[in-house]
């Protein structure tokens, strides 16, 4: 049985994260997408969702999150970002 295992890596700005992701995502086995900085875009917006405990909020966080990296100007490629399958994987409603 194979199983699928996901890294993320979360860099800083001139940190060299953005060389890395380029070397990674030359390796035939591994998806390294260019980043759509989620925490930078929605970090100011969070407060504006309310209580993410209120599922119906958590919900509009994770649609709006999933449109960013839909519509972001460096496609994913191969990659379907659908907002009920982050939801079913979400152990927190946290961003």
């Amino acid at each position: 049985m194979n199983t699928i295992q996901g890294i993320q890596m979360i860099g800083t700005q001139r940190s060299g994260s953005n060389l890395l992701r380029v070397m990674l995502d030359g390796i035939e086995q591994i998806v390294a997408p260019h980043p759509p900085h989620i925490l930078q875009r929605f970090l100011p917006l969070l407060p504006k969702y309310g209580d993410l405990a209120d599922r119906s909020n958590f919900y509009r966080l994770a649609m709006d999150v999933c449109q960013l990296v839909t519509v972001n100007p460096v496609p994913w490629e191969g990659i379907s970002i659908r907002t009920d399958e982050i939801l079913a994987a979400c152990k927190q409603q946290t961003i």
